[in-house]
C-alpha cells in the first residue's frame, strides 16, 4: 500500500535529478519527524520550521497554497544565507519523539 511518504520520496528523488541541490522544508506539525527522517536518508537538506502565520501581507486569507508559497520564499532566503528567514524546530530523536507523544496523549 502506498503512503503519502512514498509520494514525497518520489518527488524528492525527481527534484534531485533536475538540479544540483534540492532543499525541502515543512512546518512542524502532526506528522512528527518521520518525513524529515525519510528525506535525510536521501541526503536532501531539509528544514523543519516552527509553525507560524504565513500571511505576510496581512490579507486575512489562509490556505495551503498561499502558505506553501510563503514557506518556499522563506526557504529560498534561508538557503541564500538569511538565517533569520524562519525559526527552525529542533528535531527530536525517535526515542524523544515517543516520549513526548506519551505526554501529549489525552
Amino acid at each position: 500500500m502506498k503512503t503519502p511518504l512514498d509520494g514525497l520520496q518520489r518527488f524528492v528523488i525527481n527534484q534531485q535529478r533536475l538540479t544540483r541541490e534540492a532543499f525541502t522544508s515543512f512546518e512542524a506539525g502532526d506528522l512528527g519527524y518521520q518525513p524529515h527522517r525519510k528525506i535525510a536518508a536521501m541526503f536532501a537538506p531539509n528544514c523543519i520550521v516552527q509553525p507560524q502565520d504565513w500571511d505576510e501581507r496581512g490579507e486575512g486569507v489562509k490556505n495551503d497554497q498561499l502558505d506553501a508559497m510563503a514557506l518556499s520564499r522563506r526557504l529560498d532566503r534561508f538557503t541564500r544565507g538569511k538565517r533569520k528567514a524562519f525559526n527552525l524546530a529542533r528535531v527530536l530523536s525517535e526515542e524523544g519523539e515517543r516520549n513526548r507523544a506519551l505526554t501529549r496523549l489525552r
